[in-house]
């Protein structure tokens, strides 16, 4: 099978509006626990997925930040989340100390897309604020329009994560407190069997749903192996305009990018390039 198409000889199927990713295999590069997620929307429009979880979770060096910071939560406070994993890791927290998730509804929330944002209505928490731009941009202009002078916003989030929002919180003369609640490491497999599939022509998509999936991904990526691929790799879908210029800045070509920044935005743009260009199938 080459790189971008493939030999399996279903080029019926492959036409089929109801499986139009059937014939192709596809690299999902998703954190393990997350991973089954996107696995099962490819598989449900016929793909065929390889799982090689590019990045893992481990506490942040100390909960203390995180700790004070929920104690002098106030009424007028902004917690924004700018990721599922932040939202889960802060509930498990509290948890931890033996508190109510409602403790955090003592302020207004905001999420930066729908995926965190359900990732809180799970637990019956409010969200205040969704902007329309699932990013830190966005969200930093949604937050700008509702917050008063001096207002005090909190971030929990990873350890290493973009600063486009507390940096633009504070530039406007916001309070900002960042309080780290997970940090992303590398996977402990590293790449394994699929190095073999990738080197082999064996996959027609990988895709990448953070930055993080990117850097730790060339970090587990052999010289040979990437000097091998160069001019064939598979097509690259990325989870946002800020994992594709990550993609672009280790040299590869991004086709897919959705507007709209969630799983389903995602598979939903990579079926509209099948349908307009037709490259992946031919190779």
């Amino acid at each position: 099978m080459a790189p971008n198409g493939s030999d399996s000889g279903d080029g019926p199927a492959l036409a089929d509006e109801q499986a139009p990713f059937a014939g192709l295999t596809f690299l999902n590069t998703r954190e393990a626990s997350a991973a089954a997620e996107l696995t099962q929307r490819l598989t449900r429009l016929g793909a065929r997925v390889l799982e090689a979880p590019m990045l893992a979770f481990a506490p942040p060096p100390s909960w203390q930040p995180f700790d004070s910071r929920l104690a002098a939560l106030e009424s007028g406070d902004w917690v924004a989340f700018t990721s599922a994993n932040a939202v889960r890791c802060s509930l498990e927290r509290l948890r931890e100390l033996g508190k109510p998730p409602s403790l955090l509804a003592r302020g207004h929330i905001a999420a930066v897309g729908p995926g965190t944002a359900a990732a809180l209505q799970e637990r019956q928490l409010p969200v205040a604020l969704l902007p329309h731009q699932f990013q830190g941009e966005g969200l930093l202009a949604a937050l700008l329009e509702r917050l008063e002078p001096a207002g005090r916003v909190w971030l929990p989030r990873a350890e290493q994560a973009r600063e486009v929002l507390a940096e633009g919180l504070r530039q406007a003369g916001m309070k900002v407190a960042v309080t780290p609640v997970y940090r992303t490491v590398p996977p402990p497999g590293g790449l394994g069997e699929t190095l073999d599939a990738l080197t082999g022509g064996a996959l027609d998509w990988i895709v990448f749903t953070s930055t993080s999936t990117v850097r730790n991904f060339f970090g587990q990526l052999p010289k040979q192996a990437r000097a091998e691929l160069e001019g064939r790799w598979p097509r690259i879908a990325c989870l946002g305009a800020v994992t594709a210029e990550a993609a672009s800045g280790e040299g590869l070509q991004v086709a897919v990018t959705p507007q709209v920044q969630d799983l389903d935005g995602l598979v939903a743009a990579i079926v509209t390039y099948l349908q307009g260009s037709g490259e992946d199938r031919s190779g």
